[in-house]
């Protein structure tokens, strides 16, 4: 298969990745709900091909605010991950956590950063969690790296590092909804393309035929 990427995706390989994102996002869902001490579901998640170019402009937040949660992942599986969180859904995990009340995400001292940094390091860990059961994957994880600012300044992260592995990501888009409150969430996945093969033919062979 040695043409294969991120842009010639069939639709049973696509249909795959969406089964991923959606286990993968009930298992971030069932430990927000833990931390935060309150229901939390997740929305069917949306799967999109998009080039890195075109990220801001497919999310939507452009000129917004965001918190954005960026790691490594390696082993059996190699890439970046980021996650992509509304200002507000920042903000409610601060003012439930922490004594101290915020209304804006401008307003974070030390101690609201390090209580994001480890929900951030709780939310990659669980989705991770996610594949690893039900691939038997090996996946390491790098200490996430959290950045608030406006989307376009946060992809400059992984852009830097991003020609080495393609001009495409895999975007997921879903609503993370909790007490009659709904709060956009992205996931971006940038694979390698060796890795990308190697968990549609894992999967597909529990979902469907990948190939």
């Amino acid at each position: 298969m040695e043409d294969f990427s991120l842009d010639n995706l069939n639709d049973v390989q696509t249909d795959i990745l969406g089964e991923i994102g959606n286990i993968g996002m009930g298992n971030v869902a069932t430990s927000l709900s833990s931390i935060l001490d309150k229901r939390i579901g997740i929305s069917v998640p949306r799967v999109n091909i998009v080039g890195l170019s075109d990220l801001s402009e497919e999310i939507g937040m452009a000129e917004k605010r965001v918190a954005g949660i960026l790691f490594t992942i390696s082993n059996d599986l190699d890439g970046m991950m980021m996650f992509v969180l509304e200002e507000r859904f920042a903000k409610e995990i601060i003012n439930i956590l922490n004594d101290d009340k915020i209304s804006g995400i401008e307003e974070l001292n030390e101690v609201n950063v390090s209580v994001l940094q480890e929900v951030a390091n709780i939310m990659a860990g669980s989705y991770l969690n996610a594949i690893s059961s039900l691939t038997d994957f090996r996946i390491n994880m790098s200490v996430p790296f959290l950045a608030i600012d406006m989307l376009g300044a946060i992809m400059s992260v992984p852009a830097i590092h991003f020609g080495e592995i393609g001009d495409k990501v895999l975007l997921i888009e879903e609503k993370i909804i909790g007490d009659g409150s709904d709060f956009d969430s992205y996931l971006i996945l940038i694979p390698t393309v060796e890795s990308l093969k190697k968990l549609l033919d894992k999967v597909g062979g529990v979902y469907g035929n990948g190939n």
